[in-house]
């Protein structure tokens, strides 16, 4: 039996990209409901939701006040985890989280990955 390689990129360095991975993440656990893998894992998806819409409330705020809006981009890098010196190690983030998440569904959908999107 052949392996086969999936690959699940979190797009740390693309803004949008990242706060639309993690909607469309929340999206599917709240449409998966009982069934979703996430449900009763290491993953405190209310504590995901909150720190997602933070950093989508201050990617909007900066956005739409832009020549005031650098603290709030900031906010929203660091919210994200994408500020200087982050990694997907840092605790309470996007991209920690986002990290988690894949690591839980791959071992959830492990053998079946294509069903993990």
């Amino acid at each position: 039996m052949s392996t086969r390689t999936v690959r699940i990129d979190i797009p740390i360095y693309e803004k949008e990209k990242m706060i639309t991975l993690g909607s469309d993440i929340r999206d599917r656990h709240t449409a998966l409901g009982a069934a979703s893998p996430l449900n009763n894992s290491i993953i405190d998806m209310t504590a995901f939701a909150a720190i997602h819409q933070l950093a989508k409330d201050k990617r909007t705020e900066g956005l739409d006040a832009h020549s005031f809006g650098q603290a709030a981009i900031q906010a929203a890098d660091l919210a994200l985890g994408i500020g200087a010196l982050q990694t997907i190690d840092t605790p309470s983030t996007v991209y920690y989280y986002t990290g988690r998440i894949r690591s839980q569904l791959l071992l959830a959908y492990q053998g079946v990955e294509e069903e993990a999107s």
